[in-house]
């Protein structure tokens, strides 16, 4: 028996393994495309962080306070984004890595049911070449079963006629 109970995704058809690749392309796909996002908006952090250390540097008031409010703003909600991309980046990593294990469960156990299913088969030619012989024997044995009662019906025969020839059989005629 296997080390691991067989999953009720290792029972199914190739199409099962198919669809799990599928899914990890698209996780991958959403992933790549969620760094890219996360990547976007670093480089959108990062212009902000230097315009407000420009801005800071210089001590001049170069930009409204208004206009340095919605930059604060922005630069607080970017943060907010880049730490919730950071966590769909860690859950769709989890999430391939799970998918990549099952695959490998699923592979266990097609090659566990493949091995099975190989021994099963070599039992079965073994059991059938059993059964050739025992049938051959079988019409062995009734061939010699008929051979011996054809000779005792004969040897039964004999044993009337001497009987006859010898009279014995007085009662057998209604003597």
């Amino acid at each position: 028996a296997p080390p691991y109970p067989p999953t009720p995704d290792s029972a199914k058809s190739p199409k099962m393994n198919k669809y799990k690749n599928c899914q990890i392309k698209n996780l991958q796909t959403e992933l790549k495309n969620t760094k890219l996002d996360y990547d976007t908006l670093v480089l959108e952090l990062n212009e902000i962080k230097n315009d407000l250390n420009t801005l800071s540097s210089n001590n001049e008031n170069l930009v409204s306070s208004n206009k340095f409010k919605s930059l604060q703003d922005k630069f607080t909600k970017l943060n907010i984004e880049n730490d919730n991309n950071i966590l769909k980046i860690k859950s769709l990593n989890k999430k391939i890595e799970d998918l990549e294990t099952n695959l490998l469960l699923v592979d266990k156990n097609k090659k566990t049911i493949s091995n099975e299913n190989k021994k099963l088969k070599k039992d079965y030619k073994n059991l059938f070449a059993k059964n050739l012989k025992l049938k051959e024997s079988m019409v062995n044995l009734e061939k010699k079963i008929n051979e011996q009662n054809m000779d005792i019906e004969f040897y039964l025969e004999e044993i009337e006629k001497l009987k006859e020839r010898l009279g014995l059989n007085r009662g057998h005629h209604g003597s």
